[in-house]
């Protein structure tokens, strides 16, 4: 993930605005403590730059009284625990905004499919997606749109996981590769793996809600068609794709029947490969009772 450096202007002080540091804070702080998304990609002059007329080298010298001590200490736990210089370079994507302002951030996160986070000092970068032009052939431009952060409750799985990062896998080999995500969500949920649900019920909404979750983190999308085909009243399924991956041929299935998360693997024809757990190991041999329905 990226920084929208674009969001790092805004009318006003600092000292006024400062309940919008305190927002992105908070919502970098959600990312590394639910998902073990700890930090993101700025420019690698952040620390020379400005933040709503503030200028963050300001921050190292002890006796200035711009921003209280507090407040101070607040931004050099951004500036040493939540960033990372971009992996750009003089190749990478370039967008534009109305202000004709380029950012490197935002073309990388343009070109992984990944998402950006957004500071909000004012309201134009209070929205789901950022957008701006890149130069194509010659001195024509496109419009490119990427996935934008800026609040704790629009943080969405699908924003998280880079469609790229999923090219990297095959999912018939590696269906479950992305394990700090992973490890993150299940920590904050605090999960356990002997856990015992109170009713079948409970069970089977508690793995309905997470093992969805872990199944989207690692690129598996939800197929309502064969979910649809192959449940009733006394059947739970929840079917994914691979449609993210290298290969485009497996499907997963929740297991319903155990308490950890346990899933299916099915080949492009449905039919069942073994069964793994939530880290992706071996936890049962094929078995046809576990095929499932492609069509009626």
């Amino acid at each position: 993930m990226y920084l929208n450096d674009w969001s790092m202007k805004g009318s006003g002080t600092l000292t006024s605005q400062w309940s919008k540091v305190e927002r992105w804070y908070d919502l970098m702080t959600h990312l590394s403590d639910t998902y073990g998304i700890a930090k993101i990609g700025v420019p690698r002059d952040f620390k020379k730059r400005e933040l709503c007329g503030y200028a963050l080298s300001n921050c190292y010298i002890p006796d200035n009284s711009e921003l209280s001590a507090d407040k101070r200490q607040l931004l050099l736990a951004i500036m040493d625990s939540r960033i990372q210089k971009a992996d750009y370079d003089d190749s990478t994507t370039k967008v534009t905004n109305d202000a004709s302002e380029e950012s490197s951030c935002i073309g990388k996160a343009y070109e992984q499919g990944a998402s950006v986070v957004s500071f909000t000092f004012d309201g134009n970068n209070e929205s789901a997606t950022i957008t701006g032009t890149i130069k194509a052939d010659g001195n024509s431009k496109q419009t490119c749109t990427v996935h934008n952060l800026y609040d704790q409750s629009n943080v969405s799985i699908d924003y998280l996981v880079p469609c790229n990062a999923s090219r990297q896998h095959k999912a018939a080999e590696e269906p479950m590769w992305n394990h700090e995500m992973m490890e993150a969500y299940c920590k904050k949920i605090g999960h356990a793996a002997d856990r015992k649900s109170g009713t079948t019920g409970e069970k089977i909404s508690y793995l309905r809600q997470h093992g969805k979750i872990l199944a989207e983190m690692n690129g598996w999308t939800v197929d309502e068609n064969k979910t649809s085909l192959n449940q009733d009243d006394s059947h739970q399924r929840l079917i994914f794709r691979s449609i993210h991956f290298k290969e485009d041929n497996c499907y997963l299935s929740i297991d319903f029947e155990k308490e950890d998360f346990h899933f299916e693997l099915l080949n492009h024809r449905g039919k069942h490969l073994r069964e793994i757990n939530w880290h992706g190991d071996k936890t049962g041999d094929a078995d046809s009772s576990h095929d499932i329905r492609l069509k009626r």
